[in-house]
């Protein structure tokens, strides 16, 4: 891993379980020594340097916030450790739960507050005493989802208006592209792809990516032909068009499309041809309801795909059983190379 994140960003590690990213983070955290490598902030190596000692401000899933203590006590423990005057650690305090727009609860016991506002009071320990740079790990993973949302926008707003550096760690893709400026895809303790919420969704560097950032129709087949757009034989011998990745899997070798269900189009069986898309004719499987839209499950040529349509230009859900045809551009599918799973 080589990874970099600017003063200033708010950078997610995103992947499944087991992949490394708490790892990471406790490596940056000094809560574990890396075998190799080294771990530097501002600039400057920091192994050895003990994690009270590295000015870090840390928010987890757990927010281990003392139950015999009020939310004053609670944020001001940081302080209290570090031998900051009474003073001045009753103004930090107070600055720091108006932050997180507690001011009014600095006497309240953890007990007599919401899920959270116990998150809020873990996030003022954690800003409190200034640190340069807040990890976040799983942070939000006790709230329900409609707190959670709530909290990702408070979050991300308080963040920059501090300009606080961030590494959060999280295996929900939605969090991500909804908090973080740069999302680093790791698998297996590597990275995979770095870069923002719409290049690593629209344009994924790997099988993987493709499949891990949200659904994904993942079509395999064997290359037909190479260039700015690619096309590749599948399942019946019937041909997909897609744009190749920086790196394309050659002419002959065996490759995967990736299309995103919101880029397809479903027509009726009639509809007429169009220069640089691919239409393939197919039956409706079945139709789901999902509140602002429907996921349609169509069986085609080159095997069930699903599209995912606007609620708001239909008239009516397709019936099962109905003939119809998908269709989407060139450039909203991705040709990369095909992956074996690691042993």
């Amino acid at each position: 891993m080589d990874l970099e994140v600017a003063p200033g960003e708010m950078l997610a590690l995103l992947g499944p379980s087991g992949c490394g990213k708490t790892t990471t983070l406790r490596m940056v955290a000094g809560l574990i020594e890396p075998s190799a490598g080294e771990v530097l902030i501002g600039g400057r190596s920091v192994l050895g340097v003990p994690a009270h000692k590295r000015d870090l401000g840390m928010l987890f899933q757990a927010y281990g916030l003392f139950p015999h203590l009020t939310v004053a006590r609670n944020v001001a423990f940081g302080l209290e450790m570090r031998r900051v005057p009474k003073a001045e650690a009753a103004q930090r305090v107070a600055e720091a739960l108006k932050l997180v727009r507690l001011d009014g609860f600095a006497e309240r016991m953890p007990a007599q507050l919401s899920g959270g506002q116990q998150q809020r009071v873990a996030l003022a320990r954690a800003l409190v005493y200034r640190p340069r740079v807040l990890l976040l790990d799983e942070p939000f993973g006790a709230l329900d989802r409609k707190l959670r949302e709530e909290m990702q926008v408070e979050l991300r707003l308080l963040v920059k208006r501090l300009g606080l550096t961030t590494i959060m760690v999280t295996h929900d893709q939605e969090e991500a592209l909804t908090l973080a400026d740069r999302l680093a895809v790791m698998e297996h303790g590597a990275l995979m792809q770095v870069g923002t919420g719409a290049e690593v969704y629209d344009r994924p560097a790997s099988r993987f990516v493709a499949d891990f950032m949200g659904v994904a129709n993942l079509l395999d087949g064997r290359v037909a032909a190479t260039g700015a757009v690619a096309s590749l034989e599948a399942a019946k011998g019937v041909h997909l068009l897609a744009t190749p990745i920086a790196a394309p899997p050659m002419q002959g070798s065996l490759g995967t499309v990736a299309i995103r269900p919101e880029a397809i189009a479903l027509l009726p069986p009639d509809a007429a041809e169009e220069a640089g898309t691919t239409t393939l004719p197919g039956t409706v499987e079945q139709a789901i309801f999902k509140g602002q839209g429907l996921d349609v499950w169509v069986g085609t040529p080159a095997g069930r795909i699903l599209a995912r349509l606007d609620r708001a230009a239909l008239a009516a859900a397709p019936a099962a059983g109905a003939p119809c045809l998908l269709r989407y551009a060139a450039s909203r599918a991705i040709l990369l190379p095909r992956e074996t799973k690691p042993a």
